[in-house]
């Protein structure tokens, strides 16, 4: 064997043994990473206040204290082991918050087919002249791995929802508050459980009207859930 055919064979060698690395190398590399489920979650706003109403129905003055407020919920759940094929009309959710409860079926939106993977359910009520009243909503959207709800409302009156949290401080001292309690999502076989913060404050505003003074409190509230 001369000198080239000895320096040709060489380089033969190396590119034989540089591509069998790189066989090796990728061989050797990881599976793609499998998606997993988001973490179950819990996030709460609540607001409620007190205002004066002054009505003359009879052409007497009558001042009458009202609560009025607001509410949002935000749920992820997991749903890993759920058969999402399956749902249709009759899936519930079921929400409870420290006493406070809410369900519904995906049957509750009209627009709903088995097959979706959303549904819109709208809460209603009567005002005192019976003409309707949109009061709520509830949103919920799922795949394969979790579904998240977005559940929002008025509170208050007699015509709106009960207030979640925020009525039981109405009558606290002015300044923060803070307290713990229990939360759960159900929906389609899967459920979750939370221990829940609450932190929030307590306002109050002196206001006048007809020349009667009131005291009006107010209380907002942010609420998180860790899971169980």
């Amino acid at each position: 064997m001369n000198a080239r055919t000895s320096y040709l064979s060489t380089l033969a060698a190396c590119a034989l043994l540089a591509a069998g690395l790189a066989t090796a190398a990728r061989s050797a590399s990881p599976a793609p990473a499998v998606a997993k489920a988001p973490a179950a979650a819990f996030h709460m706003t609540e607001s409620l206040g007190e205002k004066v109403t002054a009505e003359r129905p009879d052409g007497e003055l009558v001042l009458q204290e009202v609560d009025g407020g607001r509410f949002r919920m935000d749920y992820t759940l997991p749903l890993d082991g759920s058969d999402i094929s399956t749902f249709d009309g009759t899936t519930q959710l079921s929400v409870f918050v420290d006493g406070w409860t809410y369900q519904t079926t995906l049957g509750s939106d009209p627009a709903y087919r088995p097959g979706m993977r959303r549904a819109k359910v709208l809460l209603y009520s009567q005002d005192e002249q019976h003409h309707a009243l949109t009061i709520g909503r509830a949103v919920l959207t799922w795949n394969r791995r979790a579904l998240t709800v977005q559940l929002d409302g008025r509170t208050g009156n007699e015509s709106y929802l009960e207030p979640v949290l925020a009525e039981q401080f109405m009558n606290s001292p002015v300044g923060p508050v803070a307290a713990m309690g229990p939360a759960h999502i159900g929906f389609g076989g899967a459920s979750a459980d939370f221990d829940i913060s609450i932190r929030g404050r307590v306002t109050h505003r002196p206001v006048t009207v007809d020349g009667v003074p009131f005291d009006r409190p107010a209380v907002t509230l942010n609420v998180i859930g860790v899971p169980q």
